[in-house]
């Protein structure tokens, strides 16, 4: 991970010591701002969770700076009505309440057909990129969800178009007694469409918007003293023909990645995804050979042996009565009766076996 942090600072030196298409070489600079945070890269970058941006101020409009930055955008003007803050697990940076916290996960996106809601408004002069690895998606289906990571196969880093905001009401005290701002970010997102340059659409209706460092758009969206305009966001947010697409590419991984706790190189790991059945074929029967050894046919045999020995019994019994007709009564009755009890239990036999077939 020390890599993703280094690609980042490599792409806005370089960009730097370029000028970029609006700023005269060797008068650019850049600038690390690490506020009072430790910032250690991430492999699972949820809502609240930090990341780096890269953005220009109006004060110095060649230098780049990076930042660490909350992921949820905080309004610059937000300011909490219970300000106590609470702990944020092993997040590094400034503590802040949960009502800060709440804000800030519910602006982590910000549709490109949004752009004109105050919040968003209130944003536009603060445009910045994110520098990351790549992004996770899940593909939806009405079985399954399937995870993917996508990611450039030629560039170590993509870049995706987002606003910044530095907040200093979030301890609940007047900002010219705030000694220091809340740094945090959303991303831009936009459709996806089967006619884009890369066709994303198979994966999700909606994909983050991209911008590729050296191109018209990199330089116009990052520069402070362009005024928003609809002509900037043709430019910089073409959802369909930018070129920050063109070398993308995918591949499954672990569903773990929904847990913001599996936070290791194993999250960008591709994972063999197996198809998963459709809980109808669990209803499906199974078809049986038509062969002598059926059931049908076994039962059919047996139903035929059984009606050939009750023939039997009955011609049995009628010898008997010839044979004994002029003996004792009784004697008859009790010969009689002990040949009759025994057809009833071979013949009770017969039919146990046909139903346990059927």
């Amino acid at each position: 991970m020390p890599q993703y942090f280094n690609e980042a600072v490599n792409v806005a030196t370089n960009q730097a010591d370029n000028g970029g298409q609006d700023a005269p070489a060797n008068h650019t600079e850049v600038e690390i701002n690490q506020l009072h945070r430790s910032f250690s890269p991430s492999y699972n970058i949820p809502p609240t969770r930090t990341s780096l941006i890269i953005y220009k101020t109006k004060e110095n409009p060649t230098k780049f700076v990076l930042e660490p930055s909350t992921f949820g955008l905080l309004p610059f003007w937000a300011k909490p009505n219970d300000p106590s803050s609470v702990s944020r697990q092993n997040e590094s940076g400034p503590k802040y309440s949960k009502e800060i916290q709440g804000l800030a996960a519910r602006y982590f996106n910000c549709r490109k057909e949004s752009l004109d809601m105050s919040v968003w408004k209130s944003a536009r002069h603060s445009r910045c990129v994110v520098p990351i690895e790549g992004y996770f998606e899940w593909q939806k289906s009405k079985t399954d969800k399937v995870p993917y990571f996508i990611y450039s196969k030629k560039r170590p880093l993509v870049f995706l178009a987002g606003f910044y905001s530095h907040n200093t009401n979030y301890q609940g005290k007047d900002p010219a007694y705030q000694d220091s701002y809340l740094s945090t970010f959303t991303i831009l997102t936009g459709s996806a469409q089967k006619s884009d340059t890369k066709d994303l659409s198979w994966l999700h209706p909606r994909k983050p918007l991209m911008l590729l460092p050296g191109t018209k758009a990199w330089d116009d969206w990052l520069n402070p003293e362009k005024e928003w305009s609809n002509s900037l966001v043709e430019t910089c947010l073409d959802t369909h023909k930018s070129i920050a697409y063109v070398d993308l590419t995918w591949h499954t991984v672990s569903k773990s990645v929904g847990n913001p706790g599996f936070n290791s190189e194993e999250a960008i790991k591709e994972v063999k995804s197996s198809p998963q059945k459709s809980i109808s074929s669990f209803f499906q029967t199974a078809k049986r050979p038509e062969s002598d050894g059926s059931p049908r046919k076994r039962i059919k045999r047996e139903e035929d042996g059984t009606k050939k020995e009750e023939k039997e019994v009955e011609k049995r019994q009628g010898s008997v009565k010839n044979e004994h007709s002029g003996k004792k009564e009784d004697s008859v009755k009790k010969e009689h009766s002990v040949k009759k009890e025994d057809s009833v239990k071979e013949g009770n036999g017969s039919k146990g076996n046909i139903k346990k077939e059927q």
